[in-house]
């Protein structure tokens, strides 16, 4: 494609301008027509001196084929001049509009085999996959009347992930015992727990029943069995894609907050020696079964990253029956949604069908605004209705968890930004109390 320079539209605008004003006056001369012809042949043979930008850059773009949603990258683009005169020119690049990027276009001079290089920033805002065109650069013709565009290079492609900066926080971390600097607490028990791991001398403070009397008799002194936490249990979280994780609150989603919770608990669960597997519902039907392997939470990134809440209703009953018939040993079970009062009495059945198996977690995602809202002064009558509807919802749902915990299944109602932190705490809180 080619376009004519502000050059060009100037020096065309001034003498048809001329032109016109010989014409209305009668003048004898032609110099404006002569003129017009000039500047006609001269663009003419400027546009045909102008090679296409294709055959006369060497173009790569360098960036990360992986980026974590919300979090700015680098991306390089290289331009090498290969023809032999000297080139003025500016380079675009076609990343995906959804997205936002700072730093072009950029404009180069470059002389025969000169390399230009440009580094633009580029934040990914949504989860995917997503195809970044060739580059596009616009060469100026050798006396700037136009502007010739072209693409070169290569396509690109890059997936989203969710932002799982938390759980690279954890990693590094590394030690349990530093749990703590996330808002995460492990209580120590000492000697409790299922698994037998060590006999040792009893210590102030055990309980008596931890006792081995026999080892006791044959060493004539006081031997404890000290037990450990159970390892190798199955961890199942159920995570809700409906139109019920639609809502954000602050730049994520409840969706979005739920997949962050999710990549933690999972790293958590693994360093535990436990296994961890996904079901998605509410529009969305993937299985990926548990697994404790250090390639867990790399596999429910290339599972979940492409996904997002759907305009479907959650579907717990059907949910619940699958998950029995996939999950044939007993496993703690979480159910990751946004319940609404319609939907509770399917709710409640749900988790009741899987209790008969299970150890069920519901953690229910509460919206941050319902709070804000509350302590909002009353000025208008439309205040009073908006205060009215707001108690009434919180009601409901509170009639709901009232429900749960009258049929002794355990829960959370948290806000989206906490909820990695809770259901953690919840999750060692199981452990530590050999719940499972």
């Amino acid at each position: 494609m080619i376009k004519p320079t502000r050059i060009l539209i100037a020096a065309f605008s001034a003498v048809w301008l001329l032109a016109f004003v010989e014409i209305v006056n009668g003048a004898e001369s032609n110099l404006g027509l002569t003129a017009l012809a000039v500047i006609a042949v001269f663009s003419v043979f400027d546009v045909l001196m102008t090679a296409k930008p294709s055959q006369t850059f060497s173009v790569t773009r360098t960036l990360n084929q992986t980026m974590p949603v919300g979090v700015t990258n680098n991306v390089d683009i290289t331009v090498i001049n290969n023809s032999l005169n000297r080139k003025h020119f500016t380079v675009f690049d076609h990343f995906p509009t959804i997205h936002s990027a700072e730093g072009l276009p950029r404009e180069f001079i470059l002389s025969h085999k000169e390399m230009g290089k440009v580094t633009y920033q580029f934040t990914p805002s949504k989860r995917g996959d997503y195809l970044f065109k060739p580059v596009e650069i616009q060469l100026k013709s050798p006396f700037r009347l136009w502007n010739k565009r072209g693409f070169c290079g290569e396509e690109s492609k890059i997936k989203v992930y969710p932002d799982y900066s938390e759980t690279i926080k954890y990693g590094i971390l590394s030690a349990e015992h530093r749990l703590s600097q996330m808002g995460i607490h492990k209580k120590r028990q000492r000697g409790e727990g299922t698994d037998f791991h060590q006999l040792r001398e009893f210590r102030q403070g055990d309980r008596l029943s931890s006792i081995d009397w026999k080892a006791t008799s044959r060493m004539n002194k006081i031997i404890s069995r000290d037990f450990q936490q159970e390892r190798d249990q199955q961890i199942i979280i159920l995570l809700d894609c409906s139109k019920n994780m639609r809502s954000k609150d602050g730049d994520l989603s409840h969706f979005d907050h739920s997949l962050n919770a999710l990549l933690l608990l999972s790293y958590v669960a693994v360093k535990q020696g436990d296994s961890v597997g996904l079901m998605t519902f509410g529009g969305v039907s993937r299985w990926q079964k548990p697994s404790k392997s250090p390639s867990t939470v790399s596999r429910l990134l290339e599972t979940l990253y492409d996904l997002d809440a759907t305009g479907h209703s959650a579907d717990y009953l059907s949910t619940a029956e699958n998950c029995r018939k996939l999950l044939k040993k007993r496993a703690m079970v979480i159910v990751i949604s946004n319940v609404r009062e319609e939907e509770s009495g399917e709710l409640v059945e749900a988790m009741k069908l899987l209790k008969q198996q299970h150890l069920v977690l519901f953690a229910g995602l509460r919206e941050n605004v319902l709070e804000d809202q509350l302590q909002t002064s009353i000025e208008t009558v439309e205040d009073a209705v908006t205060y009215k509807s707001t108690v009434e919802y919180l009601n409901e749902r509170k009639r709901v968890f009232n429900v749960l915990n009258n049929q002794n299944i355990m829960n959370l109602d948290v806000v989206p930004n906490k909820l990695p932190f809770y259901l953690v705490n919840k999750y060692l809180d199981v452990k530590g109390r050999g719940a499972l």
